[in-house]
């Protein structure tokens, strides 16, 4: 059905389906009769896998957009605006947000630190998670536009809830980075090649500044051009149809791009689920691009509420919880809605003798859970063979204990990247004074094992020379003396010391987390610092574990970890656009999902979107007291019981 031909009167056309609707599909044929007529063209998503997508479907109906040029374009809405502000001449490096976290946004936290000298706020470390945690809160700050107002109470409505960091703090962090990203060059000696998105500008000469591909809309919509000329944007556009994929992703900032990308089209769709919008904007709002939309270009709004992931319980389930009930299943197969309060290894177990583990995926609400659930999980996946998509090693308490316990056994051979990497990990606490030579000192001391007559292997390291450092350090200020008394008394401890008693004494007298337990109940990262040590702790005294076998936990996390043909571990974010056989939503607890204080209508949409990612069965689990969205479909008589 051709829904331009139906609605001739509509210049604009608002598709809002349901997951697993066919909403792509509805969008890419629309485009493949645009195109066949030889109408120009031009489909626009939100994300990369989106628009590859697209560019698969119409090949597989025979429209290459390499040979459709004149009438098919197929970008994301970030690599539009990127090559547009190339085409103006803004020549910046392009970077991956991964070099950009470990190389320069370090320097960012330092400056923000010193200014902020004094506020009553729980800091970012130099940890990865909270340098990840901290670039994600500056590019929510720009995508709401709030670095737009000066009004601090006009800010705080905008990014409530949504930060993980204190509002001070992302402000004048944001304002540091941009000025980074204006005025940046690479050093000689660096290696920044590595952090380029687009290689060919590794060749690239007077090139100032850097950007990701997801600053692009920013920096256009702030270019001189767009500034000082009305319609310089619109006038690079002349298609007759554009089409919008994954229109509920769309942040505010990019739907003032895309205004001016429709503005001399005839014809415009829109296709999203304003129920997956999980992230909301303006004082979490989780429906105002589809507002501005409808405001905009005043469109026909057609519904589909029909879908071919799940069956129809789970249809008439989730159409209630979104308040409506209309929702159809197209599916062939049925899909089952179970229950459990079981802790998730035995819920595990029971799944795996139910023959249910394989696509399984396991989504939590945040990403604060994850470190937990899978050291729970270590035990029952030895004993079945299954992996975890999760990797324990690389987590903040299997990084830090790695540390402590290379102190402690200095002539242990470890992998090397995994004792530098737990090296950093240290090097991040709040405790540590460290200046950034003495970083870099203590990094250098890591070494591989000397083998006579051999060359020495560049993947093993020993500690030995790391830890006469550290005890040279223990005799000046670098580190808090709550640290300092910690450490020494590690050090002295005998390898057959049962660790779970060792590392509650160590971590009591450094004062280890009492930054981030006090941190502020949207801070996603300082909850999974919190999580990952009492779940690494549970699981040490579960296995009665001394200091000289860490080693060979090590070697379980290891083996148990698997990207492929694995148990899913997802937060509710990672797990968007993605669909398994079989789903288990875990921590449905009372006060945690839905969170106590957050925005109902945004807890409702992250669970609507973890729950319709299931196909053949779905499994609400709690393992403390059930909250809302647990008890929502079971029967009264089933509550607490469970029916896996």
């Amino acid at each position: 059905m051709n829904y331009f031909d139906s609605y001739r009167d509509s210049r604009a056309l608002l598709v809002e389906g349901v997951a697993g609707g066919g909403k792509s599909t509805v969008i890419a044929s629309h485009a493949k009769e645009s195109v066949q007529a030889g109408l120009r063209t031009l489909l626009i998503t939100f994300s990369a896998s989106g628009a590859q997508v697209l560019q698969d479907y119409m090949a597989g109906q025979g429209l290459h957009p390499s040979s459709q040029r004149d009438v098919l374009r197929i970008h994301t809405i970030d690599g539009l605006a990127l090559q547009i502000l190339q085409q103006w001449g803004d020549q910046r490096y392009v970077l991956k947000k991964d070099y950009i976290v470990r190389n320069l946004l370090g320097d960012v936290l330092e400056q923000t630190a010193v200014r902020l000298d004094g506020l009553d706020e729980v800091f970012p470390s130099r940890h990865i998670h909270d340098l990840n945690q901290l670039l994600q809160d500056i590019d929510y700050f720009r995508a709401s536009a709030a670095y737009r107002t000066d009004d601090a109470e006009e800010r705080e409505y905008m990014c409530e809830g949504h930060l993980h960091f204190a509002l001070p703090i992302v402000a004048l962090a944001f304002s540091i980075y941009e000025n980074l990203r204006e005025r940046w060059r690479p050093a000689a000696d660096s290696d920044w090649r590595s952090g380029l998105k687009l290689p060919a500008q590794a060749r690239a000469q007077g090139i100032s500044g850097f950007r990701t591909e997801d600053e692009a809309v920013s920096d256009l919509l702030a270019h001189p051009r767009h500034l000082d000329t009305p319609g310089a944007i619109s006038r690079l556009f002349n298609f007759k149809y554009t089409l919008i994929d994954e229109f509920h992703d769309t942040t505010p900032l990019q739907f003032a791009f895309l205004t001016e990308i429709c503005a001399r089209s005839a014809r415009i769709m829109a296709v999203g689920d304003k129920h997956q919008n999980i992230y909301g904007w303006r004082g979490a709002d989780p429906e105002l691009v589809f507002a501005l939309y409808k405001q905009q270009f005043t469109p026909e709004v057609i519904p589909l509420q029909q879908s071919h992931r799940f069956g129809s319980t789970l249809a008439t389930a989730l159409g209630r919880l979104t308040g409506s009930e209309h929702w159809q299943s197209l599916a062939a197969h049925r899909t089952a809605i179970a229950h459990s309060t079981q802790r998730i290894d035995l819920l595990l177990r029971s799944l795996y003798q139910a023959q249910r583990l394989h696509d399984t995926a396991i989504i939590c609400r945040d990403s604060s859970d994850l470190d937990a659930i899978g050291f729970q999980s270590v035990a029952v996946l030895a004993e079945t063979g299954f992996r975890l998509s999760h990797n324990l090693v690389h987590t903040f308490a299997s990084r830090l204990l790695t540390l402590l316990v290379a102190l402690r056994l200095p002539d242990a051979v470890w992998p090397a990247d995994d004792l530098r990497q737990a090296t950093r990990v240290f090097l991040a606490l709040p405790h540590c004074l460290l200046d950034d030579g003495g970083r870099e000192e203590m990094l250098a001391a890591i070494v591989p094992p000397y083998q006579q007559g051999r060359a020495p292997r560049q993947d093993l390291a020993v500690a030995g020379n790391l830890r006469m450092y550290i005890e040279l350090q223990l005799k000046q200020e670098v580190y808090t003396p709550a640290l300092r008394g910690a450490l020494q008394d590690w050090l002295a401890l005998p390898d057959e010391a049962p660790l779970v008693p060792a590392l509650r004494q160590f971590q009591s007298r450094a004062g280890l987390l009492k930054s981030a337990a006090g941190a502020a109940r949207h801070a996603v990262a300082s909850r999974r610092m919190i999580r990952s040590w009492e779940g690494l702790l549970d699981y040490l005294e579960t296995q009665q574990a001394t200091l000289a076998q860490w080693p060979d936990c090590l070697e379980r996390f290891r083996a148990v970890y698997g990207d492929k043909h694995c148990i899913r571990l997802l937060s509710v974010e990672q797990a968007k656009g993605r669909e398994f056989d079989h789903v288990v939503v875990y921590g449905l607890n009372e006060g945690e999902f839905p969170a106590r204080g957050e925005d109902e209508r945004l807890e409702r949409n992250r669970f609507y979107v973890a729950a319709s990612r299931a196909r053949q069965s779905l499994l609400l689990a709690a393992d403390k007291t059930p909250g809302r969205f647990f008890l929502l479909w079971q029967p009264a008589a089933n509550v607490g019981r469970n029916t896996v």
